[in-house]
């Protein structure tokens, strides 16, 4: 009894000074957003970029330290009170934005396959095959590639819940103990490439869009289309997974003899038959699929240049809020297979859809030309950076992303790196490297947190299950990153640097 008295005081003493704790960093952060224009210039700058940098300092805390979700507003409030934007500006630069109704819609539609379990019933039919049953690494290589495919069309956390339940489920079966080797390396495996389905398709897949819309904003209206994200995604994606699933094969030892002649056919046990609800969803997310690629590649091959010209029209967020309106009206066993106020209180992630809004807006004002920050930080920048070969330059570029993202932010990544690098290669000081090759390496780097607990909602799963202790986390996860960001340097820039050009 005393006991658990006593952990009861200690964990109330605990939330008492994480609250003074974050009291003290809302103040900072607000010193620095709503003050720091009184601060005297530093040299080369106007008090409005002070006033701007102010307001993207606080930011940076906000969102690193606090949440996401009430700051971003925050940070629109903020930017209407400076002399840059207006109300109705704010609004439409921000929450207007078509990335925002794109992410709001996607994550949306991607909710309602969940819940039907047509994503699930996609993973156990990999892991079901005969080929797994050959060896561990059959198993862990079919494992890993399951998790790419399906997660190209959903959320990395999402993805990630739907796997974790099922390899739980494998050592279960096995009697695999929390520690062991192979439990420890599947779930690494897990981490890491549920990041790789970021690299393959813009769908639900908030940091590299973020990153597109960085992209769009600098370039003033320029963009990374659907067809250039997948044709440089998708090879590299399987060149570097090839050469990663090579380095584990013969660096990575373990005893794998509990997984010879393994027999995945028990996981098809809680899997009934495909319903006609489930059947519906998956044929509406196909066509939200097809209408997001299809102009992009019938305008490469000239085909139905009149239906190419008017989907495109649409824009990107257009699919999935018409497979949305089609899912209300459909139904099943006479209700809709989507109900609205479900959808808009379970399935929109409405700090995210806050959060990208404000990251749009404060990109903007960033490197708007009025401002001068963007000058102000190339100039000091440019002449330590111009004396580097250009693959060099976007090689330290994405290994700052890389550790930044394990220690830190995916998002506050993305922000600060796009915000740097890509108004320096359009202002001329930083030459030689494509500015949308940069951002979409950028957008991905920021994905790829499998160290450490705060590199990812995924990886802070990872740590509390008990499979995968902290030290071969850290570890094995900063080898794997760190070897990664080497592939996508000179493997995939090229690559984008000549579909992106």
């Amino acid at each position: 009894m005393e006991v658990n008295m006593d952990a009861k005081a200690d964990k109330g003493s605990s939330s008492l000074v994480k609250a003074h704790w974050e009291k003290v960093v809302i103040v900072i952060a607000l010193l620095f957003m709503l003050g720091f224009k009184y601060v005297p210039p530093f040299e080369g700058l106007t008090p409005l970029a002070m006033e701007i940098l102010g307001v993207f300092i606080g930011a940076m805390i906000f969102w690193l330290a606090i949440s996401i979700s009430w700051p971003s507003i925050l940070v629109m409030v903020a930017l209407m009170l400076s002399p840059l934007y207006s109300f109705g500006q704010v609004i439409s630069m921000s929450i207007g934005t078509w990335v925002v109704s794109f992410v709001l819609f996607t994550t949306a539609l991607c909710y309602v396959l969940r819940q039907v379990g047509f994503f699930k019933r996609l993973a156990i039919w990999f892991l079901t095959r005969k080929i797994v049953s050959r060896s561990a690494w059959a198993f862990i290589t079919m494992l890993s590639i399951s998790s790419i495919i399906v997660g190209s069309f959903m959320s990395q956390l999402t993805i990630f819940l739907i796997f974790v339940p099922i390899v739980i489920a494998v050592f279960d079966e096995l009697g695999y103990e929390k520690g062991d080797r192979v439990p420890m390396l599947i779930v690494i495996c897990l981490l890491l490439f549920t990041t790789y389905a970021n690299f393959t398709t813009p769908i639900a897949k908030v940091m590299p869009v973020m990153a597109m819309t960085l992209y769009t904003r600098f370039t003033g209206g320029l963009e990374i289309s659907f067809v250039q994200y997948m044709a440089v995604g998708i090879p590299m994606t399987i060149v570097i997974f090839i050469v990663v699933m090579l380095f584990l094969r013969l660096t990575f030892k373990a005893d794998f003899s509990k997984m010879e002649n393994l027999d995945t056919e028990f996981l098809r046990r809680d899997i009934g038959p495909m319903g006609r609800k489930e059947r519906i969803c998956a044929i509406v997310f196909f066509c939200v699929v097809f209408l997001w690629l299809a102009p992009g590649v019938f305008q490469q091959f000239g085909l139905f240049p009149k239906f190419a010209a008017l989907v495109a029209s649409l824009g990107a967020p257009t699919p999935p809020m018409l497979g949305i309106v089609a899912l209300c009206l459909i139904q099943d066993e006479g209700k809709p297979i989507v109900e609205v106020d479900e959808l808009l209180s379970k399935g929109v992630a409405w700090s995210v859809f806050l959060m990208v809004g404000a990251t749009a807006l404060l990109g903007d004002a960033i490197t708007n030309s009025e401002v001068g920050i963007t000058d102000w930080i190339g100039a000091r920048l440019a002449p330590m950076l111009s004396t580097l070969p250009p693959i060099i330059c976007v090689l330290l570029i994405l290994t700052v992303a890389i550790i930044f993202t394990n220690f830190a932010s995916d998002m506050v990544t993305v922000v600060l790196l796009c915000s740097i690098s890509i108004p320096m290669i359009l202002s001329g000081g930083l030459t030689g490297i494509n500015p949308a090759a940069l951002t979409y390496l950028i957008g991905q780097a920021s994905t790829v947190g499998p160290a450490t607990a705060v590199g990812s909602a995924s990886a802070a799963i990872a740590s509390g299950d008990g499979y995968l202790q902290p030290v071969p986390m850290f570890i094995w996860g900063m080898i794997l990153s760190l070897l990664t960001g080497v592939l996508m340097t000179f493997l995939g820039y090229p690559l984008a640097n000549l579909i992106m050009g």
